[in-house]
């Protein structure tokens, strides 16, 4: 029985591909089942050897619940001289998505529960500057404990060139056009993939009629997918959202995040996304669902979570992140799953916070206009002074997701719909930043910003029922806090449940 390095022992043969053969094996050192994949001799030369390594080390660099970890990289005898590599990684129970695609169709809410867990994982690695390239059913596990995304093995750096000869790493069918003509890796590729697989969990078929490897390389180049059948309950969201994650133009594509965030949000399911910071640890969460009717907090508890909660907005640097922070919280209004985390709602003045709890430590506070990362809030119903109306009904609805970068800077992206009949052809959004945030760029259309508001000139049009994306990059001394109103055309966008829309931070 043969052992690498005098610690792995190969004992069954799992599978077997062009490139490397992954073994079931024993980790002597550690006493663990491990997966090992052994490189074939195509790459024993150093220059291979070593791109494996750097890939290795890249594919290391994630810790998150639906990616299978890599644990090791070695080097084993092949013949007299030559050298192959290997690397240990994480072993998975379960099969994979292409063995369950050949069962039964699924429910919706399980392809879509699929999806977002590999959005998720996609999240995760982008923000550490990772993309997959190979994303597949075949590389999806569906394990006792959810989704893994595996095979990270050619793994690539953000921006990252090809650098193989006339080989386009990928399978056929889930390569992105992009990549056809050489561009190098992006998350949009990784997203383009997981609109293909999100579009066959549903269908059982890919989104053009092609039956070789050249029918699909001009579909994915020429042709436009198929629209989505009509399936019974799916939420126009995820529809809208398959479409655009197969945009012929990567610029087009949603972020993983955005992605894995409504996907999340339509098949009620927790995932884990990036945390404040790019930290990527979690700590066990709730359904969104979870504790509706709980009841509300005291004046007293108000108060006293009103403080903690700015000294965390306020980025307290006497707090200890590693240890348990417990000031006297406020009963929950409603818990939910922000960022991954269990979150409950603090109340400041007229705004509420989601102030996020960890198992063994307190992450920023965050809440989105929607889902993502940075700390956001939204006006808190339960503060709207007496006789004050509620929010008019608009033409437009606005989910907007902020990412704390370093040195004080962030990105945003917001989605805008235009919930009225009428095209808008030139049109301006305007919202209202907390104080401090400056918004410093905004690609594509034309900005200005007096103290705290903002106005957005956007000259593309605006169809009825479609959505237009806005990235925005800006700075804050704080972690990033989001806008309290969004209009356009000076109609207030109507905060909704669900669809693309801004979720008040609140019980809705």
């Amino acid at each position: 029985m043969r052992t690498l390095g005098r610690r792995y022992r190969l004992d069954t043969e799992l599978g077997t591909g062009g490139m490397a053969v992954v073994w079931r094996a024993q980790d002597l050192v550690l006493g663990r089942q491990v997966a090992v994949k052994l490189l074939g001799p195509s790459f024993s030369d150093r220059a291979a050897r070593e791109r494996i390594k750097a890939e290795a080390r890249v594919a290391a660099r994630l810790a998150h619940p639906n990616v299978a970890g890599v644990y090791d990289f070695g080097e084993s005898r092949h013949g007299r001289r030559g050298k192959v590599p290997y690397i240990v990684m994480e072993l998975v129970h379960g099969d994979t998505l292409a063995v369950r695609q050949q069962s039964d169709k699924m429910h919706w809410r399980t392809a879509v529960g699929i999806a977002a867990e590999v959005a998720a994982a996609l999240a995760a690695a982008h923000a550490c500057g990772v993309v997959h390239r190979d994303i597949k059913p075949g590389n999806i596990m569906l394990a006792r404990t959810g989704v893994k995304v595996v095979d990270f093995g050619i793994a690539a750096a953000v921006g990252e060139l090809d650098d193989h000869g006339d080989e386009l790493l990928g399978t056929p069918a889930y390569v992105a056009p992009e990549r056809f003509a050489g561009r190098p890796a992006a998350p949009a590729t990784d997203v383009y993939a997981l609109g293909i697989l999100l579009y066959q969990c549903l269908t059982g078929t890919l989104p053009w009629p092609a039956y070789t490897a050249t029918d699909l390389v001009n579909a994915h180049r020429e042709l436009p997918p198929r629209p989505l059948p009509k399936v019974t309950g799916l939420p126009a969201d995820v529809v809208e959202l398959c479409e655009q994650c197969l945009s012929k133009d990567p610029d087009e594509r949603p972020s993983s995040l955005y992605a894995a965030v409504v996907l999340a949000e339509a098949a009620g399911l927790p995932v884990t996304l990036p945390a404040v910071g790019g930290d990527l640890s979690t700590a066990p969460a709730r359904a969104p669902a979870a504790d509706r009717a709980a009841s509300r907090s005291t004046a007293a508890d108000r108060a006293a979570s009103r403080a903690a909660a700015a000294r965390s907005a306020a980025g307290d640097a006497t707090t200890d992140m590693t240890q348990p922070v417990r000031p006297r919280l406020p009963r929950l209004g409603r818990r939910r799953l922000v960022n991954g985390y269990l979150s409950q709602r603090i109340s400041i003045g007229r705004f509420s916070v989601r102030r996020v709890v960890a198992g063994a430590g307190l992450a920023a506070a965050v809440a989105l206009a929607g889902v993502g990362l940075g700390a956001v809030v939204a006006p808190d119903p339960a503060e709207r002074p007496s006789g004050a109306a509620a929010t008019p009904s608009g033409g437009c609805a606005a989910r907007y997701v902020a990412s704390p970068g370093t040195g004080g800077a962030f990105t945003a992206e917001v989605a805008v719909t235009n919930t009225g009949r009428q095209r808008l052809d030139s049109w301006s959004l305007e919202f209202a930043l907390p104080a401090g945030q400056r918004i410093t760029d905004a690609p594509g259309v034309r900005f200005d910003q007096k103290g705290a508001d903002v106005i957005l000139h956007v000259d593309q049009p605006l169809e009825a029922g479609g959505t237009t994306r806005l990235a925005l990059t800006g700075t804050s001394p704080t972690p990033p806090l989001a806008p309290t109103r969004f209009t356009v055309e000076g109609a207030p966008c109507t905060p909704a449940t669900g669809g693309t829309a801004v979720v008040p931070a609140g019980p809705r």
